[in-house]
């Protein structure tokens, strides 16, 4: 299913049916099984399809290029070279802003930093007042994206027919500033065609740029190119140069495409993460790194893992023993705790959860052997334990009752509360005094 769909989404957002499967194959080679190939193909074919039948309504838009000309390969070849180096920087310095971002953000000791809402309503409002000043900002990308690839003579050209070079610098570096901020927030704001459109205005102003020095080819062509570059820099992928050869369908565009994807793939790879893989880390979700080192891979598990320090000896596996683990634990532990064997070898591995319903249970089987001191001890050990580790909010109604029979408790009741209360904060104190005797021993 995460197949097919990144593929129809990119079927979807560029009316590519064959570059969105390959994208997807790419970006989830990992995990990709081969035989699951062709219900890609088949979603993408049903997503292209439906689009263009609604197309009619104009509910859903396509990326339109209109007259695209030929380009042949000579000398202008290292241009698209230099081209592919440069946007496979600027790939890699989009991955590595939004980490940065991301960190700096958490790391802040400012309040309307840490706050996602504060932040997110603080970026929409710079966002909001850049695309206002900017009037082609204001456009979807796809609007962005058809007009910059074909030359397009509609409002967003009127606004820059003058000083042409300089604006589109301006276009370029507020594009690359918003998007980098949106996607720095915990809201979905797309990826895919803000990266796209950033490499269309760069491939733009450096086909222009050039253009006054040197006698080059139509920036419409450089642009097709940035933004296939700065894609397979930031993402780490190729499809993007079939993906601008399917909207084009021009075959004199596949040599200068692959060429100058290769470089800007090879650049950014040097540099940085892909922007998937970043994203990935900073929701904290798991991702399998790319290992580069030929000498990683000769090592055994046990060789790249860290130290353990909370486990649980199989023949030493006794109440005193788990109830010393849990004093050493630090508040809100939310690893498993391996069981080990007398070689060392895990056997087995228990939740915090599940291992402190195991002594509860077991304390309860003997507890009337013990006598009224020191039950006590261990009730107030076990309520320290299940405040340290587990959540007690209750929910709003369960909070009303409690309120409600807290006005019934007798004042014996409450002097047990604010004992209670009083045992949480001071940590484990009386632990050691409480398992001195060896009757504590189960």
């Amino acid at each position: 299913m995460l197949r097919a769909a990144v593929a129809a989404g990119i079927t979807l957002a560029l009316g590519t049916p064959l570059g969105g499967v390959l994208f997807s194959i790419e970006t989830t080679a990992s995990i990709y099984i081969v035989s699951n190939i062709w219900k890609s193909f088949f979603c993408s074919v049903i997503c292209i399809f439906v689009a263009k039948t609604l197309q009619s309504s104009h509910l859903i838009h396509f990326v339109e290029i209109s007259n695209s000309s030929s380009l042949s390969f000579n000398s202008e070849i290292f241009m698209f070279i230099i081209l592919g180096f440069f946007s496979g920087i600027i790939g890699a310095i989009i991955a590595t802003s939004v980490a940065k971002i991301v960190y700096i953000r958490r790391k802040s000791k400012i309040s309307w930093l840490n706050n996602r809402f504060r932040y997110a309503a603080i970026i929409a409002t710079f966002v909001s007042i850049v695309t206002f000043i900017l009037y082609p900002l204001r456009h979807t990308d796809k609007e962005i994206i058809s007009t910059f690839f074909s030359n397009e003579k509609n409002e967003i050209f009127t606004f820059i027919q003058s000083s042409i070079t300089i604006k589109m610098f301006f276009l370029f570096v507020f594009k690359f500033i918003n998007s980098v901020l949106c996607i720095s927030m915990n809201i979905p704001a797309g990826v895919f065609g803000p990266i796209f459109a950033i490499g269309g205005l760069f491939g733009y102003f450096y086909g222009q740029f050039f253009r006054l020095i040197l006698d080059l080819s139509d920036p419409a062509i450089y642009s097709m190119i940035g933004a296939a570059c700065v894609m397979s820099g930031a993402s780490h992928t190729l499809s993007s140069a079939l993906i601008i050869f399917e909207m084009t369908g021009q075959a004199s565009y596949l040599a200068p495409l692959l060429l100058a994807t290769m470089i800007a793939n090879l650049t950014a790879q040097s540099l940085s993460m892909n922007i998937f893989d970043v994203l990935l880390v900073i929701k904290n979700l798991p991702h399998l790194p790319t290992i580069k080192s030929k000498a990683l891979y000769s090592l055994n598990s046990c060789d790249m893992m860290g130290k353990v320090n909370y486990y649980l000896e199989i023949n030493k596996l006794t109440v005193i023993n788990v109830m010393q683990l849990f004093s050493r634990i630090p508040k809100k532990f939310s690893y498993v705790i391996p069981i080990i064997d007398e070689t060392g070898i895990i056997k087995y591995t228990v939740q915090v959860k599940n291992l402190y319903k195991y002594v509860y249970n077991m304390y309860e089987g003997v507890r009337l052997s013990y006598n009224i001191r020191n039950q006590s001890n261990f009730n107030e050990y076990f309520i320290h334990i299940r405040k340290k580790f587990f959540s007690t909010k209750r929910s709003f109604f369960r909070q009303i009752s409690y309120k409600f029979k807290k006005l019934y408790v007798t004042i014996r009741d409450k002097e047990r509360l604010k004992l209670n209360k009083n045992f949480e904060e001071d940590s484990n104190w009386r632990l050691l005094t409480i398992f001195n005797d060896s009757n504590y021993f189960i």
